[in-house]
């Protein structure tokens, strides 16, 4: 089959390619902005360190993609461009290696995993493949607040509370702890208001 595209590089500015098909095709350092990709196919392509940023991927295929290096950005079943008006519908993996990926500030909401390997998979701070291990070890949490101070050696505003998994470096929604250098109280009970979204990660375990 002859190709439809000729080698070297292409720029498409503000494109809507829904139902689109991508067959053995090298696009090794691609840069996919604001983008409809609905009902795409992606079939035998190299992906690698690739960017998607702003990307409609609903109903969109991936097989034998290379995706090592890749980034995925402000991704969903829909973007916020005009291109894409459809319904959302949920993103799939299947025999997906995702070794060592990280996902931060993702809605993971009504997420399932089925037959997944899990060691090592950490989130917020806690080792999820050790909850898995028959209740073995039993996550005990800690509410902490902190004052910090400023510049002027005067005391900032009391923080929230949030909850943490003991020994872990962040609390469960992701604050990071602050330094010693710059805490000038912490206590298991300073804050002002509870955090809502520690609360209701604990409340999940």
């Amino acid at each position: 089959m002859k190709s439809t595209i000729y080698s070297g590089q292409h720029v498409a500015h503000q494109c809507s390619m829904p139902e689109s098909s991508f067959d053995d095709v090298n696009l090794y350092k691609s840069v996919f902005n604001n983008i409809n990709f609905e009902r795409t196919t992606f079939t035998n392509i190299n992906l690698e360190h690739s960017s998607f940023y702003d990307a409609n991927l609903s109903n969109t295929h991936f097989t034998l993609v290379n995706l090592s290096g890749a980034k995925f950005t402000h991704i969903g079943t829909s973007a916020s461009s005009d291109l894409a008006t459809v319904d959302a519908d949920p993103i799939q993996f299947e025999d997906a290696d995702l070794t060592g990926s990280s996902f931060t500030s993702v809605d993971f909401t009504n997420a399932e995993f089925k037959n997944c390997i899990i060691e090592g998979l950490v989130i917020n701070g806690i080792n999820i493949s050790v909850l898995m291990q028959g209740g073995a070890a039993k996550i005990e949490f800690k509410k902490v607040g902190w004052r910090t101070q400023n510049e002027t050696g005067s005391t900032n505003k009391v923080s929230k509370n949030h909850y943490m998994a003991k020994g872990s470096a962040k609390t469960l929604c992701g604050v990071e702890i602050p330094s010693t250098g710059k805490v000038a109280e912490m206590s298991d009970d300073i804050g002002t208001s509870p955090c809502k979204r520690c609360i209701n990660i604990k409340r999940s375990y």
